[in-house]
């Protein structure tokens, strides 16, 4: 069995035992964790289904419910906080198949992410974040750098509705393209960025729809009262009438010890959207129109 650099957590189904299970990291979504879960135990996802009847082979990350939270963290001995944030990110669009227009899909309706390379090449661990599913999360505002979407060599997506990590053809890390074993971290040369109004307009509308697709509802600057979030939201977006309203960063929220919390004020906190231009009432009434 493959050593894990995480806390060892013990657990034991059906004469199984489960030991030293990967423990979800800060912001990783469930279809990151069941990879590397997959790899520590040489599962395929139909044994991981078989083992805890959670079915991940279709859309991983829209399964999550409280009641399978709390099997998942009595069968691997972790707590349910830890996939808290998890449950919380698509609970509306694991509830309602119209919520899904702010998530990403390929052309065949598979689950696909982008990717910061960035951001894979710093982590210790390498995972995919809960917010690189979002259609409209196109730049990492921590890098400000645009997002990736397929692997520069062979042009191929992350396939995260099959096991890429375990098996013979699995990668080493979720850093690696699934098809030719390519480096991901390897980011082709950006430009410059600092100061750049695009890069920071991009960043903010995505904080802002993720912040809105979690709380069910969106604010707009110079409105009194906040605005219906799948009424109104998917339209003035499409019509690009909506820009996020940059905001400072918060501090990561700790518990006692000192570790990081699972719900991160970044992506819960109520966020703002500005108007682009002209009213928004008249936007909006333009936006259903098209």
């Amino acid at each position: 069995m493959l050593s894990s650099p995480f806390p060892d957590s013990d657990a034991c189904v059906d004469g199984v035992r489960f030991c030293g299970t990967p423990r979800p990291l800060l912001c990783e979504s469930f279809g990151s964790w069941v990879q590397r879960v997959c790899q520590h135990f040489q599962l395929t996802y139909s044994s991981f289904y078989r083992l805890t009847r959670i079915d991940v082979r279709k859309d991983t990350d829209l399964v999550l419910d409280q009641a399978k939270c709390r099997k998942l963290a009595r069968l691997f001995a972790l707590s349910e906080d830890d996939f808290a944030c998890m449950r919380l990110m698509f609970q509306r669009c694991a509830a309602s198949k119209s919520f899904r227009c702010f998530l990403n899909f390929t052309d065949d309706g598979k689950p696909a992410y982008r990717f910061c390379p960035c951001c894979l090449r710093t982590d210790a661990t390498p995972y995919y974040r809960l917010e690189w599913r979002f259609k409209h999360w196109t730049v990492c505002p921590r890098h400000r750098v645009k997002m990736e979407e397929a692997c520069q060599s062979c042009g191929c997506a992350p396939q995260m509705n099959r096991t890429m990590l375990s098996g013979n053809r699995g990668v080493p890390s979720l850093a690696y393209c699934c098809t030719c074993w390519s480096d991901l971290r390897r980011s082709p040369e950006s430009a410059e960025t600092e100061g750049c109004q695009e890069i920071d307009d991009a960043a903010a509308t995505g904080r802002a729809v993720v912040s809105a697709v979690i709380l069910g509802y969106f604010s707009i600057l110079g409105f009194k009262s906040n605005w219906k979030l799948l009424r109104n939201l998917p339209g003035l977006l499409r019509h690009d009438l909506l820009v996020g309203v940059p905001c400072e960063t918060k501090p990561l929220r700790r518990d006692a010890s000192g570790k990081a919390l699972s719900t991160p004020g970044h992506l819960m906190a109520p966020l703002e959207f500005e108007r682009r231009r002209g009213s928004a009432r008249t936007a909006l009434r333009r936006s259903r129109r098209g």
